[in-house]
């Protein structure tokens, strides 16, 4: 079952979390891609022996799983990724002067006005 899990970190460590998250789902799929070659072989050998072909199916399951996990990770980066320029688009926009907000929760903001 996949969980999302929730956790906060410095601005400036994004790149960081986002590079290790890149990472693992790279060695998830060099890990599928491994499955997958060592039992190419063993298909083509197995002389319609079923026990072997039964192995070599649940090899591939497991190399689709590890896919599909890659594939969730790196859904996860882009979304992150996502966040991440709208954050750096938004500080552009302050600056050519978009409404502010109060984040202190004391009542509104001024309005920044460009001239």
């Amino acid at each position: 079952m996949r969980v999302r899990i929730s956790y906060g970190v410095e601005l400036d460590e994004v790149p960081a979390e986002l590079r290790d998250l890149t990472i693992r789902s790279i060695t998830k799929l060099k890990e599928s891609i491994r499955i997958l070659e060592k039992n190419i072989e063993t298909m083509t050998e197995s002389n319609d022996d079923s026990s072997c072909l039964n192995l070599v199916n649940s090899k591939i399951d497991s190399a689709r799983q590890g896919l599909a996990n890659s594939d969730a990770i790196l859904a996860d980066v882009q979304s992150i990724l996502g966040g991440l320029a709208d954050y750096y688009a938004g500080e552009e926009d302050v600056r050519e002067g978009r409404l502010g907000m109060d984040t202190t929760g004391n009542g509104a903001a001024p309005e920044v006005h460009r001239e």
